[in-house]
């Protein structure tokens, strides 16, 4: 697998809630946990777990999915890469909803966008109080 699985749970655990965010890690205990880390196959996920800080019965729990499928160019152009990774990427509730599914090389990407409201939404309403406003 071409993601670094490790790195990317890691990003979840600490890069991610900062800035508008930060409230998230003043309110919230955070849990990530990635499966597939020393694995070679085409596929990994990572569940983050989330609870108000002092209460462990309230939990608010998703999972991203991600696999990658690797396809060889015919012909490549000179300095082209002669293989193309696609990454499919699935985020899903706590009952296996799907919340968002990207297919693309940049679905990582697209995806942090969609996982990172999520979260605060359900974390907001679970401490019953609005997002804060984004800083501009």
């Amino acid at each position: 697998m071409k993601t670094d699985i490790k790195s990317l749970a890691n990003h979840y655990k600490t890069e991610v809630w900062t800035g508008d965010l930060a409230w998230l890690n003043e309110k919230m205990d955070i849990h990530v946990k990635a499966s597939n880390v020393t694995d070679t196959s085409s596929h990994a996920s990572i569940t983050i777990e989330m609870n108000p800080k002092g209460q462990e019965d309230k939990v608010i729990s998703a999972t991203i999915c991600v696999v990658e499928s690797t396809t060889r160019i015919k012909n490549p152009r000179p300095g082209q890469d002669p293989e193309r990774t696609y990454k499919t990427v699935v985020f899903l509730n706590h009952s296996k909803s799907i919340i968002f599914s990207s297919m693309a090389g940049n679905a990582l990407e697209k995806s942090e966008k969609y996982i990172t409201q999520y979260f605060a939404k359900r974390s907001a309403f679970m401490l019953d109080m609005k997002i804060p406003e984004a800083s501009k």
